[in-house]
């Protein structure tokens, strides 16, 4: 992967470096120049090199444009428990400064307003953790041989599988073993983080259409991966009537 995460160079190809800024501070670093977005794969050139920028899952629309620019690319989309995903941003968004609710139930609340004004990308919750519009764009896009789809959650997939799974698609060898016992303690943290968060009401409940659209996705990413994800389907015994405010 480049040094650099976030390129988000086709997301944002020939915008003002300032006017992304004032939108989102992290997208004041993101390439915008082709020559600037070639540079950054040059340490690499050798060997196998890849894109690693979040602003790619949550623009299904830009995966024409990346196929049309390295049509010869395999795709490797990272899936979460839906919930997780989106409840995660909107920590991670907390602790940046730009998320301004007071709590996960607001958050989702004001999305489909901000969706309409120049608000952060990376704002989207709820389109983040829609996946199915995801995976058929780039299917449709890459062909579906040239797309992995890693499950992230280790109650279906374990994490030595899911990385040599991936590895064989891509063609290169699997981590060391020690790698992948440390990548399976911190993916069992993050999972007992988010049950304890569910515990004790901090999410502060689910938009039913939240809920409702989240539930037709993973059904629907059921079938195309014959894979039953039963506990990604958000239960309504974790959807408490009353907005709560983080603490």
């Amino acid at each position: 992967m480049t040094a650099r995460r976030e390129l988000g160079f086709h997301a944002f190809k020939g915008m003002d470096l300032n006017t992304l800024a004032q939108m989102d501070p992290i997208l004041g670093d993101v390439v915008t120049r082709s020559d600037e977005y070639s540079f950054a794969f040059q340490i690499g050139r050798s060997r196998l090199t890849g894109d690693a920028s979040t602003i790619n899952g949550l623009m299904p629309e830009l995966a024409a444009t990346i196929a049309a620019d390295v049509p010869q690319a395999k795709v490797v989309i990272t899936l979460e428990p839906p919930i997780l995903r989106a409840y995660m941003a909107y920590q991670f968004n907390r602790t940046r400064g730009i998320e301004k609710a007071r709590s996960f139930h607001e958050a989702l609340s004001l999305e489909p307003a901000r969706l309409r004004t120049n608000a952060s990308p990376f704002l989207q919750y709820t389109v983040g953790s829609r996946y199915r519009r995801l995976v058929e764009a780039y299917t449709a896009a890459f062909g579906r041989e040239n797309v992995h789809i890693l499950i992230a959650d280790t109650t279906y997939v374990p994490v030595g599988k899911a990385l040599r799974d991936m590895c064989e698609f891509l063609g290169i060898s699997p981590p060391p073993e020690g790698a992948v016992l440390g990548m399976e303690w911190q993916s069992q943290r993050l999972e007992d983080r988010f049950t304890r968060a569910l515990a004790d009401w901090r999410i502060g409940g689910l938009r039913a259409d939240f809920r409702t659209g989240v539930a037709k996705d993973v059904r629907w990413l059921e079938k195309h991966l014959a894979l039953a994800l039963t506990s990604w389907i958000p239960s309504e015994d974790n959807d408490p009537e009353a907005d709560s405010a983080d603490p």
